[in-house]
């Protein structure tokens, strides 16, 4: 069956890649249960209606012509990726893309153009999750979505071929001239296809049951560009669809509304708009309901949380800085839960100290992907290393694991500013990092 649909959606010069496995088979599903929707007794609480509350994976390793799909895969996201639109597809970008969108905003009104409310601040957020986004994805709204995607790019490049590089790296081309060995040449009848046979043919494993899934599920080999073809054409028809118009959003463009999206999460940003008609323009825009994570409306003075972002309203505007779940904890709030990421001391290094170092160097890296300044990075790194004063470390190991790093300029200052700590604590741990919390049972930066 699924060697079938293989052979139905892929092209002569792609079946030579049948896969690791000697005999084929269909991919098997996985169900993780989402925890916001069971209660720690394993009674259900959620009450959205028609809600997946268990997540679907695929594992797709013995399915025949896997890298194929993948190769097909990129050849949809080419498509999508070349109509610069509002989706991130990976991460590392999420950063420049950032500072693109809020340097694309319009000048600030004092009203919002829509309802006419008082603007509280420079900018208005909005964040939200779309639900069911892949659960969603099903034949018929796949075809319909691919088919204004296609017909938008061939009219706008007058192309009806991409080319995919033979690399891990994704790079693509438009056209097929010029056209080398090391180049993959897609044709859009290529894509179609098999976006076709990868939304209709569903079938799976569970167990020992083959079971037909409605819609798409995670980790299938064509469901994020299912996903993201779907998402791209209703975001094609922004600010031009009769629901749109209807409730007054056609006087709006590009320069009043900015988002950006990462497969299902929508950050929005405006300076004419209030949050509260954001809401609303995206309730409008998708087709699936959305979960609302963050409304400056509501609060601005809480954070936003979107990736591994935590954006704060300020007077100029936004700043961001990498996400941290224990900052609060970390600089006196302590009415807020701390979640260790390490274990606490054990007496012994209860890991491998390249563990502790990757870990600091893997944040460092985070930060200069996303261009945060150097100050931004130092701090990122100090919070680190107060979590693990905090869980009892020695200061001694700690100075060990700053004078590893590499030396770049945000390790450099942080390597400073933590000697000046080593002199307000001394070089040997004290009686009150011992044990994880201390004595008097407060943080790191109660003294």
């Amino acid at each position: 069956m699924g060697h079938a649909r293989g052979l139905l959606a892929i092209p002569w010069f792609l079946r030579s890649f049948r896969g690791r496995r000697s005999v084929p088979g269909l991919p098997r599903l996985f169900a993780f249960v989402k925890s916001k929707c069971f209660a720690d007794t394993g009674e259900r609480v959620c009450e959205k209606p028609n809600h997946s509350c268990v997540r679907r994976v695929l594992d797709t390793s013995s399915i025949s012509f896997s890298h194929a799909w993948r190769i097909l895969g990129r050849g949809v996201r080419a498509v999508v990726q070349s109509m610069k639109g509002k989706e991130i597809f990976d991460q590392a970008e999420a950063g420049q893309r950032l500072h693109d969108m809020f340097e694309a905003l319009t000048a600030m009104t004092r009203t919002c153009k829509c309802c006419g409310k008082v603007l509280p601040g420079p900018v208005s957020l909005f964040c939200a999750d779309v639900d069911q986004a892949f659960e969603s994805c099903h034949g018929a709204n796949v075809i319909q979505a691919w088919n204004w995607v296609s017909s938008t790019f061939t009219q706008r490049f007058a192309k009806t071929k991409v080319q995919v590089k033979k690399s891990k790296k994704f790079e693509y081309r438009l056209g097929a001239v010029p056209w080398s060995r090391g180049w993959w040449l897609l044709d859009l009848d290529h894509l179609s296809r098999a976006l076709v046979m990868s939304a209709a043919g569903t079938f799976a494993l569970l167990g020992d049951t083959v079971v037909l899934l409605h819609g798409m599920s995670i980790g299938g080999s064509m469901s994020s560009s299912a996903v993201a073809v779907r998402f791209a054409a209703e975001e094609g028809m922004a600010f031009k669809s009769q629901q749109h118009k209807a409730m007054g959003f056609d006087k709006l463009d590009d320069r009043d509304v900015q988002w950006l999206r990462y497969v299902d999460d929508v950050l929005a940003a405006s300076r004419t708009v209030c949050s509260s008609c954001l809401g609303q323009f995206f309730k409008s825009l998708y087709s699936e309901p959305l979960s609302v994570v963050y409304s400056s409306d509501v609060d601005r003075m809480a954070p936003c949380i979107w990736l591994h972002f935590e954006l704060h309203l300020v007077a100029a505007g936004v700043s961001w800085i990498l996400k941290n779940t224990n900052r609060a904890f970390l600089y006196g709030n302590y009415s807020q839960a701390f979640i260790p990421s390490f274990l606490p001391w054990p007496g012994a290094l209860p890991c491998h100290f390249k563990q502790l170092r990757a870990t600091l160097i893997g944040k460092t890296a985070l930060a200069w992907s996303s261009q945060l300044s150097t100050v931004k990075a130092v701090m990122c790194l100090l919070e680190v290393l107060l979590e693990l004063m905090y869980l009892g470390y020695p200061l001694d190991l700690l100075r060990a694991l700053m004078h590893s790093l590499p030396k770049v300029p945000a390790a450099y200052s942080a390597r400073q500013i933590f000697r000046s700590v080593l002199k307000v604590f001394g070089p040997t741990p004290s009686a009150r990092w011992t044990m994880g919390k201390g004595v008097d049972g407060r943080g790191p930066l109660a003294s």
